[in-house]
């Protein structure tokens, strides 16, 4: 993806996981990708992986309300089979 010239770059860090692989861009991304794996990983042993639910991990990582919001309703919608 080419910039302009006026546009403002951002810090990539470097984890193992390029853009191309969906890994995070800036270092912001970084951070709250390492949040949300350590608060997975202590719900995952507090609850077991089958009872552990996303909106649980995201409040954990410290997410924002608005988020932890759109994935218990994500949660709690029936799965629709194709």
């Amino acid at each position: 993806m080419s910039r302009g010239a006026g546009a403002p770059r951002i810090a990539v860090i470097a984890t193992g996981d390029s853009d191309a692989q969906g890994g995070p861009r800036s270092l912001k991304g970084v951070q709250t990708r390492a949040r949300l794996l350590d608060a997975a990983k202590e719900i995952f042993e507090e609850n077991g992986f089958l009872e552990a639910r996303i909106a649980d991990i995201a409040v954990r990582a410290g997410l924002s309300q608005l988020f932890v919001n759109a994935l218990q309703m994500k949660e709690t919608k029936p799965r629709r089979r194709a």
